[in-house]
């Protein structure tokens, strides 16, 4: 449902996992060739059309589960300047309204896409897109990323959350602390 991140982060790349899965699960995959963001939306309308990359993505959009990762509104600044090469004069105000990403696409806290270079550029699947897949099952183990959780939840980005008990007990406490401000 996603492009890849390169060589130096193979054990996370889609590609790599969707592999690794299927294999342990007595299924086949398929794989998108192409990176994870390219250098234009231009380019990505352009690459968008071609038939290796339309087909592969034609079957994500048609699949009855799919598992996602999330992140953090932190590793958006990381990956910007690993794959994009720099940093503009929106970034603060991008920075404000990241507040996580599913599947590499920047959400804000009302779980709506965030209009960033990374989104336009962004060779994968929309949050719209994978909202229309009947079973969203969100993995994530990391601990930082409660808040992105728990707006995702929130918002219906995801159907389904595997994670940890403490992640559970972050979203609790999160729940708890929204609940209480709203009576105020």
């Amino acid at each position: 449902m996603s492009g890849g991140l390169g060589e130096e982060r193979w054990e996370v790349q889609a590609n790599t996992v969707c592999e690794y899965f299927a294999h342990h699960c007595g299924a086949g995959s398929v794989q998108l060739h192409a990176p994870i963001v390219v250098d234009s939306q231009e380019a990505r309308d352009m690459l968008m059309k071609q038939f290796f990359i339309r087909d592969v993505l034609e079957k994500a959009r048609k699949a009855d589960i799919a598992i996602v990762g999330i992140g953090s509104s932190l590793q958006y600044f990381e990956l910007k300047e690993s794959y994009l090469h720099g940093l503009d004069k929106n970034d603060d105000e991008i920075k404000e309204r990241i507040k996580g990403d599913i599947s590499y696409n920047y959400f804000d806290e009302s779980g709506k896409t965030v209009d960033c270079c990374w989104n336009r550029q962004l060779m994968a699947l929309t949050l719209d897109e994978l909202w229309h897949i009947p079973e969203v099952v969100c993995a994530v183990s990391e601990e930082e990323k409660a808040e992105s959780i728990f707006i995702a939840m929130k918002e219906s980005l995801f159907t389904t959350l595997v994670t940890t008990v403490v992640i559970g007990k972050k979203l609790l406490h999160i729940y708890g602390k929204e609940k209480q401000q709203k009576k105020i």
